[in-house]
């Protein structure tokens, strides 16, 4: 029986609407990602999922969001008293952001990605105020000696998420340690 709307709720159900849709892309693909399915698997009617999202589309620009926002949180997590995270906590970090299943872009394909990119160009584009902002946020996190230059880091981590996306290209027996390779070249300039 589908769960009744409920304002006092609302954030609750979104949370619970948005998770159900991220496990099903990680079971299925985006192309097997379908409103009805998530709505049902999410305890709720086809027309709730609508009360909180009203395309497929919004639902997947607001699950990039909501993993966006989990990477800042994790982020968070990994800081030391100072506020800051060391050599250790950082690889650890970029290990659990690309190397886990919190990283929604292992689970798309190449064509799920652009499918995302022109439904959502917004959300994918080079927009160079946005990467400065994220990407210096992050150096004000990471406790480096270094003074590192904000566009070559903005691009490592975009090239290894280039590499997840199209990890089909790799060899799957080589694949974790290739990215383990790259998170230590990431780590290594930040902290060298």
């Amino acid at each position: 029986m589908p769960a009744i709307f409920n304002e006092k709720n609302k954030p609750l159900y979104e949370h619970r609407l948005l998770e159900t849709g991220l496990e099903l892309i990680k079971s299925n693909g985006l192309k097997g990602l379908r409103i009805d399915t998530i709505a049902r698997k999410a305890g709720f009617a086809k027309s709730t999922f609508y009360t909180f999202f009203s395309s497929k589309e919004d639902f997947m620009n607001k699950i990039v969001v909501y993993e966006r926002k989990k990477t800042q949180e994790a982020l968070e997590q990994a800081l030391n008293k100072n506020g800051k995270m060391n050599k250790e906590a950082a690889r650890e970090f970029f290990k659990v952001q690309f190397l886990s299943d919190a990283n929604i872009y292992t689970f798309l394909s190449a064509e799920d990605y652009e499918y995302l990119k022109a439904k959502s160009p917004e959300l994918f584009q080079l927009n160079s105020k946005s990467d400065e902002e994220n990407t210096k946020w992050l150096l004000s996190r990471i406790d480096t000696p270094n003074n590192c230059d904000w566009k070559l880091l903005s691009n490592y981590i975009k090239a290894i998420v280039t590499i997840t996306i199209n990890s089909e290209n790799l060899y799957k027996d080589k694949y974790q340690e290739t990215i383990e390779l790259m998170i230590d070249g990431l780590v290594n300039y930040l902290f060298v």
